[in-house]
């Protein structure tokens, strides 16, 4: 017995071969791949169970012992169990090999469409009732079984250009696009790809790879795409051709993003005062500095959020008291007048106008506790700029004091019989214990503090005795 020779450890290859070709059992066929004498018998069992077994644990035992590229090839291409596929397909180096897989959908494609056009097999034995596939159906279940994982490992080792961009504008799968597209830094090829990829997200990672000016250019004007037009538009520095797109490109943030790019100040002003876009025209004016340019947008600007944008960048006293004064926009006068407000707390006292002083004071009660502060402070510093403005301040803040809640420490719980104080509950001379009374004149007082002590007359007292005179 121990003199047996099983067939497929003969010393005749082709009868050796012959044995592990008609082995039926899986069981028998892993016993070969592991006892065998010659590695060729090996392989074959090994090949035959990566490419046979329903145990996809076997199938995957057998394909890390593979040493044949072109069966790992096939196993990559074909197997349904993903770790099996990855297995195969991380064994592969021949870029040639690599390339057969990394095509396998285009080709896969291709043959399958030859063989509906030419073979009517769906127009044969279908069942009674049965809707025949059409082309794309037939195309798209063939696609299903094409897959994306073992393609996109496959372009990790290929460096081939061209074999790359037909990836990229052929494959039907955006993961494997991109990937192609990763490995592409031919100029001429990603130009080609810019104009012509279906895929826009490939568009915009083959433009940002993309040198020539041209080609950005002519992408940033005219690509349909927003997000293509924005990516050419980042790496495009010809000033002219971001103005043109800044007044002229239909959308908003294509506008926006050639507007970060100009820094052409003369070229800002035009985009400032002459796009058809008014949101353009904000973000020019945001960017400028210049006050005659600022003055006139915000003078002459038929829109009133632009005017206000030029405003809203004014620091001269002159151009901003001019628009108070001389603009019929309220909103405008009203934004401007803010601005005053705000230098004036910022400006030391000796180089305020007194016009400005003038517009402050009328326009107080949006912020009377800072600009009366500043007031005060100006009294002390520089009194005779004030003295004009006396009757206007003590009016405000007179206004102010009028306008505050009365506070009263002199009424806790207590019998009132004044006239000028009504009960709630109706009748004179009803004992308060509320802390809040209403006079007859509609003034409200609360408890604790006496009328006296409010806000702006108490700011008022602080001022220069002469100022009250």
């Amino acid at each position: 017995m121990g003199l047996f020779t099983p067939a497929w450890n003969s010393k005749d290859p082709e009868k050796r071969m012959k044995k592990v070709k008609d082995i039926v059992k899986i069981e028998k066929l892993q016993k070969i791949a592991e006892q065998a004498k010659y590695m060729d018998v090996q392989q074959a069992a090994l090949t035959r169970l990566a490419l046979e077994a329903k145990d996809g644990q076997i199938r995957k035992a057998a394909t890390e012992k593979i040493t044949d590229e072109i069966t790992l090839a096939k196993v990559a291409i074909n197997d349904l169990n993903s770790d099996v596929r990855k297995a195969a397909i991380e064994k592969v180096r021949h870029p040639e090999i690599l390339t057969k897989v990394a095509l396998s959908e285009m080709e896969t494609l291709i043959e399958a469409e030859n063989f509906y056009n030419t073979m009517p097999f769906h127009m044969m034995n279908q069942p009674a009732g049965t809707r025949l596939l059409s082309k794309n159906e037939y195309l798209s279940q063939i696609r299903s079984r094409c897959y994306s994982d073992v393609r996109i490992v496959a372009i990790k080792g290929i460096s081939d250009q061209n074999i790359l961009k037909t990836l990229t504008l052929n494959d039907s799968n955006s993961s494997v696009r991109m990937a192609a597209i990763e490995k592409i830094n031919d100029q001429n090829i990603l130009a080609n790809i810019a104009k012509n990829s279906k895929d826009s997200d490939v568009r915009v990672k083959a433009v940002k790879k993309i040198t020539g000016q041209s080609i950005l250019v002519d992408i940033a004007k005219n690509d349909s795409n927003k997000y293509v037009r924005i990516a050419a538009i980042e790496n495009v520095n010809d000033q002219t051709t971001l103005a043109t797109i800044a007044k002229n490109d239909s959308d908003y943030n294509v506008r926006s993003e050639a507007i970060k790019k100009i820094t052409d100040k003369n070229i800002l002003t035009d985009v400032a005062k002459s796009s058809n876009h008014k949101d353009a025209r904000i973000e020019a004016v945001k960017k400028l500095t210049d006050q005659n340019v600022l003055t006139n947008i915000a003078r002459n600007d038929e829109d009133e959020d632009v005017g206000i944008a030029a405003v809203k960048k004014l620091t001269g006293q002159e151009a901003l008291i001019s628009i108070v004064k001389n603009n019929k926009n309220k909103r405008l006068c009203e934004v401007a007048a803010e601005r005053l407000s705000n230098i004036f707390r910022e400006t030391d006292s000796a180089n305020i106008l007194p016009e400005t002083i003038e517009i402050v004071i009328k326009s107080m009660s949006t912020n009377r506790l800072e600009i009366s502060d500043k007031l005060l402070k100006v009294s002390k510093s520089n009194p005779n700029i004030l003295k004009p403005f006396f009757p206007s301040i003590k009016t405000e803040l007179n206004k102010w004091h009028n306008d505050s809640p009365h506070i009263d420490t002199q009424h806790e719980d207590h019998r009132d019989t004044a006239p000028g104080h009504l009960d709630g509950s109706g009748g004179f001379g009803a004992v308060y214990s509320s802390r809040d009374c209403v006079h007859t004149d509609g003034k409200r007082h609360t408890d604790r503090k006496h009328a006296d002590d409010h806000k702006g007359k108490a700011c008022l007292a602080k001022f220069p005795p002469f100022f009250n005179d």
